[in-house]
């Protein structure tokens, strides 16, 4: 797993004289936009079919140092794994349907696909965007009208998000 910190600095700020930033909480204080990233690298065997936990390949990667325990990241996935959710969610909470609810994505290979042969990993929130917008148009409260607000074209019968007001 590769983890970090990336700050985003304007590019004259290079040449300032400041502490440097070190965390998440030293840039918030500061009012610098920081993003934390995790990475989890694979290795691919059969074609796309099977992917494996591996190193990376690049040897580059070897300088970057290994930290002596796992990021809170990390720790919170397995735990997430183990228990099945995150969070509870609170008393505020409202079931959205009745029962559970599926629903099906139809890759469309041009946008979804990388150039190996690959989901494309960026494209994870279109699909949960139109899962469930189709999900919520089954929902027993009054979510459908919102949800109905995708079209479908006839050449391509992919749908097709409207921007919302």
């Amino acid at each position: 797993m590769l983890d970090g910190v990336t700050f985003l600095l304007p590019a004259d700020a290079a040449g300032l004289a400041q502490p440097a930033l070190t965390t998440i909480e030293d840039a918030a204080s500061r009012g610098v936009p920081a993003v934390r990233l995790s990475n989890i690298f694979v290795q691919q065997f059969s074609g796309a079919e099977w992917l494996k936990k591996s190193r990376p390949a690049n040897p580059g990667l070897r300088n970057i140092r290994e930290v002596p325990v796992a990021p809170d990241s990390y720790v919170a996935v397995k735990t997430a794994d183990k228990l099945g959710h995150f969070y509870l969610p609170g008393s505020a909470y409202i079931e959205l349907s009745d029962k559970a609810v599926d629903t099906d994505y139809r890759l469309i290979p041009e946008r979804d696909v990388n150039g190996v042969g690959l989901v494309y990993f960026a494209n994870y929130p279109v699909f949960m965007d139109m899962c469930e917008r189709q999900c919520l148009l089954q929902a027993v409260t009054g979510c459908t009208a919102w949800a109905r607000r995708i079209d479908s074209t006839p050449a391509s019968d992919s749908p097709k998000c409207r921007t919302l007001p």
